[in-house]
This record gives structure tokens, C-alpha cells and sequence, in this order.
């Protein structure tokens, strides 16, 4: 008897030992590994992450969450979660993975991601008339419509492909249509992502116009006067046909006169709410900086000066005309940058250099030409020697008020614009009814061809830079 109770005594005293050291709680958590997404990457179309997720006691499951959203749960390997971003907004997100263990501990690794599926983004302003559509349409290179949409005036648009995209460069055709008006601009090439802001920029503080009543002129060679808003030159009082200017608040009146090899100016204060001011042009006291300006060519053409100022406004100074290789210009030397542009015309060809920054003495030749072989727009193709950035085509209809404008990177040789009507809600274009076309070439010095991305900025004037243009009628 004394045997079986000791025994059964054992027996409950190993069993208690036993229960004793498992009574121990799991407090390990469990290990977590994260693949294909890291902190801070940009990510675009699908994306998939894979778990490597282990633990002492196994893993009961792995959680997706997205912005706090849990997207997925899996209780078995593998691990996988994949994430088609289309279907999220652009721009930052959190994703948090969460594994749990079969004792509920928890490992949870977040990291913030950037999503940019947007093909372009585009603000728009009051750019369609009353009573008319508009439509983007995107495409990628080979013309496979990646987005379409009819957009409303003020939109910010941000168009994304319906699938998965990887190509880098895109199509953009932005279309508006009012029987009969027809219009078309189509950006070829341009980079993934590119910003185009088209809102107009209001420009405020434009006051009504003061009448200028020039006194004691005098002889001279020529004559500027006008306002921070606009100006004119003239080389007789008999050309005195333009008195009344339009002024910024607070602005001023400039005036500047040349006479023989001497040039002298004045910025004088409009009080206000006056109508007229009397400007004495023998009281200009200021002696202007002279500089001879040098062509390329022997030609006849005009050169345009104005000083910018603070927020980018303008003073324009003046324009005038030259004949010959050079002409001496006469200007007030207050103004940190100034904005010039050079124009002149051989035959067919129009030429015009643009510049904003300091004022250019010498300025080069342009020889680049294109050789048009199909002048059509569903057909365009081109030639070309010597060098320059990118280019744009003009094609217009004398008979009907149609038109389509492309811009190009210098490597795109020939392009074709889409019938939009398989597309969209437009009425069909006869592309061999415009009888009027241009193609202008641009090249801007300094200006590395791997550091111009081609995108929207096309049309802008970098400061420092020259920028060099040459348009050329083809006609039919």
C-alpha cells in the first residue's frame, strides 16, 4: 500500500515538474522579411511583395495592410501579395506588413512608397470656348491608345493607363471642336510624367491708359517712350501716333531719347488717377549704355529689348529696326536680366533668337534646314542637317478653320496624327485639305541633349540661355 501511494506520488510530482516548464507563456515574435518594395522607391503598375515569415511556435498568419487598410491575409505560405498601384491615387502610401504567430505575438515592418502612374499631368485653364469639346487622348509610341477623356474647362488633369505601362515617353493630343472650328496640338514623345501647367496667368494691377504728351523733343535719331506695360519707338514726331499706354500700379513712365552717338533716359512716377502726363524729353538726364549689336548675316530685320523685373515683369525699352551686319543699341543699365529677341527673314525662312539674361553683342549664325518628303500630317516625314533640340509644324486650312500644331524632339523624322474619330466624339479631318503649313526649328545653346527631357517646355525660353529659331513654309 505504502509502495502504490509513493508511486502515484512520483507520478504527480514529475507531471507537476513537467506542466511547470510549459506553463512557460511564448513571448518570441516571430520573424518577417520583406521583398520587392523598400522605403522611399517610387513604384508604378503592378508590384509584388513576398514574406518570408517564421516563427518557434509557427505563424498563423501574414497581413497586407495599405494606409492602415488591411488589403490581404494569408494563413498559409506562400506569402505573396501582389499590388496593382493603377488602382491607387498617385503619390505617398504606407504599406504595413504584419505577421502573428500561433501564440498572437507580432513583427510589423512598415515602409512609405511613392506612387506615380500619371502619363502626364496637365492643368488647364479657360481653354475651351463656350459651347465646345475637348478631349486628351494618349498614347504610347507605336499609337496604342493608352487613355482617353473629354475634359471641362480648370481641370487638373492626371491621366493613367488603363494597364500596366513601362515605356518611359508617350503621345499626348489634346483636341477641342466647335462646327466648324477644329484643333488639334499633339506633344510627340514627351516623358513619362511631364508637367505642363496651361492656366492663363492673370496679370492684375493693369491700370486704364494714360495719354503721354511728349514736350521738347528736339532733334533726335530715335525716340522710346511708354510705361512698364508697353512702349513704342519712333524716329520722327511725325510718328507719333501711339499717346496712350495702359500701366502697371505704382509703375512708371520711361522715355529715352538718342540723338547722334549719345543716348540718355528717365523713369519718372505716375500719380494717381491722372489721365495725361507731360514727359519733357529735354530734362532726361540718365545717359544710356551703348552697345554694338553684331548679325549673322547681312539682312534687314528688328531687335527687341526689355528689362525684367521683380516676379518676372517686363519694362519694355524698345524695338528697332536695322539694316546691314550690326547696330549700335542705346538702353538704361539698371536692370540685372533683360529679355531680347532678334528677328529677321531670308526668302522663306524666318528666323528669331530669344534670350533672357545678359545682353548678347555677337550673336551666332543658325544653319540647320529641313527637307520635308511627306507633308502630311497622317504621313509627315522629314529630313534634316545640322543641329538643333526639337522642332514644331503648323498645318492650317485657308478654306476652313482647321488646324493641328505637333512639336517634336529633333529624332522624331516622321509621325502620324490619328484619325480621332475610331477615339472620340470629332468629326473626321481630310489631312490633305491644309494647304498652309510651317515647320520651325529650335535649338537652345548650352543646352545638352541628355539635359533636354522634351517634355512640356518646349516653347519656354531658359534664363541664361539663347534660344535659336528658324521657320520654314513648305505649303503644300
Amino acid at each position: 500500500m505504502r509502495i502504490a501511494v509513493l508511486s502515484t506520488f512520483l507520478n504527480l510530482f514529475i507531471s507537476c515538474l513537467f506542466l511547470s516548464c510549459d506553463s512557460e507563456p511564448d513571448t518570441l515574435l516571430p520573424e518577417l522579411t520583406v521583398a520587392g518594395i523598400s522605403q522611399g522607391e517610387k513604384l508604378s503598375n503592378e508590384v509584388t511583395l513576398s514574406i518570408a515569415a517564421s516563427d518557434n511556435e509557427g505563424v498563423s498568419k501574414v497581413e497586407f495592410f495599405l494606409d492602415d487598410i488591411m488589403v490581404s491575409s494569408l494563413n498559409k505560405e506562400p506569402y505573396t501579395f501582389t499590388w496593382n498601384t493603377l488602382q491607387s491615387s498617385d503619390g505617398d502610401h504606407t504599406v504595413k506588413i504584419v505577421v502573428t504567430d500561433n501564440s498572437g505575438n507580432r513583427r510589423e515592418e512598415a515602409v512609405t512608397v511613392s506612387i506615380n502612374n500619371a502619363l502626364v499631368k496637365i492643368d488647364l485653364g479657360s481653354y475651351l470656348l463656350d459651347g465646345y469639346k475637348g478631349y486628351i487622348v494618349v498614347t504610347d509610341l507605336a499609337g496604342n491608345v493608352l487613355y482617353k477623356k473629354q475634359f471641362s474647362n480648370n481641370e487638373k488633369l492626371r491621366p493613367k493607363p488603363e494597364t500596366s505601362f513601362t515605356g518611359e515617353n508617350v503621345n499626348v493630343y489634346l483636341v477641342h471642336h466647335g462646327n466648324p472650328y477644329y484643333h488639334t496640338s499633339a506633344y510627340l514623345n514627351i516623358k513619362k510624367g511631364s508637367y505642363c501647367d496651361m492656366t492663363p496667368k492673370p496679370v492684375s494691377g493693369v491700370q486704364n491708359p494714360i495719354k503721354l504728351r511728349l514736350k521738347n523733343t528736339g532733334t533726335f535719331d530715335f525716340l522710346s517712350y511708354g510705361t512698364d506695360y508697353s512702349s513704342t519707338t519712333i524716329r520722327s514726331i511725325n510718328d507719333t501716333t501711339i499717346t496712350n499706354f495702359n500701366y502697371m500700379t505704382g509703375g512708371k513712365i520711361y522715355a529715352q531719347v538718342v540723338s547722334g552717338d549719345q543716348g540718355k533716359y528717365d523713369f519718372l512716377d505716375i500719380e494717381p488717377n491722372k489721365a495725361s502726363f507731360d514727359v519733357d524729353i529735354s530734362l532726361l538726364s540718365n545717359v544710356s549704355k551703348k552697345q554694338t549689336i553684331t548679325f549673322p548675316i547681312t539682312t534687314y530685320g528688328s531687335f527687341y529689348l526689355a528689362g525684367v523685373g521683380d516676379e518676372h515683369s517686363y519694362f519694355f525699352l524698345f524695338q528697332r529696326e536695322f539694316s546691314g551686319t550690326n547696330t549700335s543699341i542705346y538702353y538704361p543699365e539698371i536692370f540685372d536680366d533683360y529679355f531680347q529677341l532678334l528677328r529677321y527673314s531670308i526668302e522663306n525662312r524666318h528666323y528669331s533668337y530669344a534670350k533672357t539674361g545678359s545682353i548678347i553683342s555677337d550673336y551666332p549664325a543658325f544653319n540647320v534646314n529641313a527637307t520635308i518628303t511627306s507633308p502630311y500630317p497622317s504621313d509627315f516625314k522629314l529630313t534634316f542637317n545640322g543641329v538643333f533640340d526639337h522642332y514644331s509644324v503648323d498645318f492650317e486650312s485657308s478654306s476652313s478653320p482647321q488646324f493641328i500644331h505637333v512639336y517634336a524632339p529633333y529624332y522624331i523624322t516622321e509621325f502620324q496624327i490619328p484619325d480621332f474619330t475610331s477615339i472620340i466624339d470629332v468629326p473626321k479631318l481630310n489631312f490633305y485639305s491644309f494647304d498652309r503649313k510651317y515647320i520651325t526649328l529650335t535649338d537652345t545653346e548650352g543646352m545638352t541633349q541628355e539635359q533636354n527631357k522634351f517634355d512640356f517646355d518646349y516653347a519656354l525660353y531658359p534664363k541664361g540661355l539663347l534660344q535659336k529659331h528658324v521657320s520654314i513654309f513648305f505649303g503644300h
